[in-house]
This record gives structure tokens, sequence and C-alpha cells, in this order.
């Protein structure tokens, strides 16, 4: 288990990203919600999209969020103002 928090998510993504290039598997869990919404797992998906390293994201309560964290967009802050 390796923490990835802001502060260390600078250094601790290469650590990821080396492991996931060597073909082990690794999960990101959050204890604040869903992970990569308003905390810095954003930064790691983003990371990946840049060096074409494979990610998935597991559906949760909306496919808004789904669609939001597998862009690898920031999500501090976006507004879905619902369908039409």
């Amino acid at each position: 288990m390796i923490s990835y928090r802001q502060g260390n998510e600078e250094r601790v993504a290469e650590t990821i990203i080396a492991a996931v290039k060597a073909g082990r598997e690794v999960a990101l869990a959050s204890d604040g919600g869903y992970p990569g919404i308003s905390d810095p797992g954003y930064r790691l998906i983003r990371r990946c999209a840049q060096e074409n390293v494979p990610y998935d994201v597991l559906p949760g309560a909306s496919a808004v969020d789904v669609a939001l964290l597998m862009s690898g967009l920031p999500t501090s802050s976006f507004t879905f103002k619902g369908l039409p």
C-alpha cells in the first residue's frame, strides 16, 4: 500500500506509473469519496493519459463522474447542468 495524497503526488506518481509499466496492477482508493473527485487522483489519471499508461475508472453512481475522470481533466471544480 502506498499513500498518495496532496503534497506527495508528484513523487509517488512516478512510483505508481513505473509499477503499471512493469505489468503490476494498481488500484486507487480514497477515504474521502469517489477517487479523483476533489482529491489529487485526477493528477495521476492525467499523468497516465499523457504517458499512454492504460487506466480504467470503475463506474459509480453517475456516468458524469466516470466521464470526467476518464478525461484526465482537473476535477476540483466542474458544473453539470443536467439534461435538456
